[in-house]
């Protein structure tokens, strides 16, 4: 997280409520924009992960697949 320094606005060195609570409203919000693109790449990641691991589940000779699919329903 990074912190920044807030400038006063008045000659107390105060700085108004509602300009600091906006500061903070736009950091938290261009960090979850942030972490949302994180997610967004990490979840397409894992879908193509699973489709690789779906063909390779499928095999690559379809003898093989054609024999499995009898096995498994008893028709063979």
């Amino acid at each position: 997280m990074h912190v920044t320094k807030l400038h006063p606005a008045n000659d107390n060195g105060l700085v108004p409520a509602g300009r600091y609570f906006a500061r903070l409203a736009e950091g938290l919000q261009a960090a979850n924009e942030r972490a949302a693109a994180v997610v967004d790449a990490y979840e397409e990641q894992e879908r193509a992960l699973e489709r690789r691991l779906q063909v390779k589940r499928r095999g690559t000779i379809p003898a093989a697949r054609a024999l499995s699919e009898h096995v498994a329903f008893g028709t063979r």
